[in-house]
């Protein structure tokens, strides 16, 4: 089977298998754990028993020798307190010289351990027996040279262990079983937020509604994917509700261009004799393409600053010779019209931008605020330094802005009712505020007492700050 067509098993599934096996890992190193705790005590507890029997008989034998400890053990084996144990005393060539043993003891066949003993000075030894016997030896030099040998029978740990190892067992799979609820519970609410995305993304594609959205629990990794998840279905919803409208507009903008060069051209096709009639028709065409073409570059322009990828060629210029430059363009038409363009530019403003884009958009400004003033009125370019930022102004004397429409003005093609009998694209703000934002700057519309518009732009003052929108 290739790795392509392998089974993946559902993650839920796999997180309960995975919950299910920690719980039974974890229960089984605690029950590991226990048992070597409890045999380690038991062991302890017996060698303690032997130790405080060791250091008795010791203190016996050297306060009263060999006499005063046979009686010692005569009496303990007449109260039946040695009955399980084994006590022996020789010497180092492995003469025996006291022995007391019980049965169990005699079956093991434990005074043969005598050589093996008597080659260390003191310690302990445990003899697990194959007839499941436990048996504990320990051993320390009278002061006279000889040995004094102590078994105990310990099995008694079996009594202990075996029940805990039984409880162990029949508990185990009650564990295991709890494990895969606990982990089926966790799954399916850490789950959620993931099954949720997929539901939603199930229904958009069935539906192609982008107006749904993910439910947002109260905090988490995945409720934050969640909420990011929901913000970028709601930018991918307002950019595919902006490029319908676009392609609405822009289908009933080019409408009548084309429809006039058809027009043109085919009422010099109906006379082509008439040469003077066809090079003005020609021309109308040309005066439309170029229109046409107008519409198009800039709304490529306004679409590569909206999508982040403009190209600024950014470098720290001095803004009063820039927009004295912008008004010029200008003042040739504001005077046709006997309207004024005013400037208020202090010599030492300077910011990190683009030169030329950045004078479209301010001649786009003048433009308009030419356009929409009455005759006899003041266009006013002004610049001035406010805290880190720089900010370019341009007011009017004209109708102004509803406020309805403020927000609207910079949509691309948006016209509003003052000016549908103007001449115009519809797209001079919205290129604008394109520019403005790719330079890291923001734009505003603020009213300009008592009549007319005012256009506030504020830029960074270098290319440090240009992230801002």
């Amino acid at each position: 089977m290739s790795p392509t067509s392998r089974v993946r098993l559902p993650t839920g599934f796999r997180l309960n298998v995975g919950i299910a096996a920690v719980f039974s890992i974890g229960t089984l190193a605690l029950f590991a754990l226990l048992h070597l705790a409890v045999t380690r005590a038991i062991e302890t507890k017996d060698r303690e028993i032997l130790d405080a029997r060791l250091e008795e008989y010791a203190t016996v034998y050297r306060n009263g020798g060999p006499q005063a400890l046979t009686r010692q053990i005569a009496d303990g084996r007449d109260s039946g307190s040695l009955q399980s144990f084994f006590v022996r005393v020789a010497t180092r060539d492995e003469r025996q010289l006291l022995l007391l043993a019980s049965e169990d003891w005699v079956e093991f066949q434990a005074v043969r351990l005598g050589p093996f003993v008597l080659r260390k000075a003191a310690g302990h030894l445990r003899i697990p027996d194959e007839d499941e016997l436990d048996l504990t030896l320990a051993w320390q030099p009278l002061i006279d040279g000889n040995v004094l040998q102590i078994g105990r029978r310990t099995d008694s740990r079996e009594a202990i262990l075996e029940p805990l190892r039984a409880f162990f067992f029949r508990a185990f799979f009650p564990v295991v079983l709890l494990g895969l609820g606990v982990g089926v519970f966790i799954s399916h609410r850490t789950l959620k937020p993931l099954r949720d995305v997929v539901g939603t993304v199930q229904s958009i594609i069935r539906t192609g509604d982008l107006g749904q959205r993910v439910p947002v629990g109260g905090g988490g990794e995945l409720d934050e994917m969640a909420r990011l998840f929901n913000e970028m279905l709601q930018r991918n919803e307002r950019l595919f509700t902006a490029m319908n409208q676009s392609l609405d507009n822009v289908a009933h903008d080019l409408r009548t261009p084309l429809t006039r060069l058809r027009g043109v051209a085919e009422m010099a096709l109906r006379n082509p004799a008439d040469e003077s009639a066809t090079r003005e028709a020609l021309a109308d065409c040309l005066e439309e393409s170029d229109r046409v073409l107008t519409m198009l570059r800039t709304l490529m322009d306004v679409a590569e600053a909206e999508a982040g990828v403009m190209k600024l060629d950014r470098k720290p210029t001095g803004l009063k010779q820039l927009l004295e430059q912008a008004c010029e363009l200008y003042d040739d038409t504001a005077e046709e019209r006997h309207i004024r363009i005013a400037r208020e530019l202090p010599d030492s403003l300077r910011a990190d931008i683009d030169a030329v884009r950045l004078r479209q958009a301010v001649a786009n400004l003048i433009d308009n605020a030419v356009k929409f003033s009455p005759p006899q009125s003041v266009v006013t370019v002004s610049a001035r330094q406010i805290a880190d930022d720089v900010e370019i102004s341009v007011s009017d004397g004209g109708p102004g802005i509803p406020e309805a429409d403020r927000v609207r003005v910079f949509e691309r093609l948006y016209r509003g009712d003052k000016s549908r009998g103007t001449q115009g694209l519809g797209l001079g703000l919205s290129l604008v505020q394109a520019i403005i934002r790719a330079h890291g700057g923001t734009i505003s519309i603020a009213d300009n007492a008592p009549v007319g518009a005012r256009i506030l732009v504020r830029l960074p003052p270098d290319e440090a700050k240009a992230g801002r929108s």
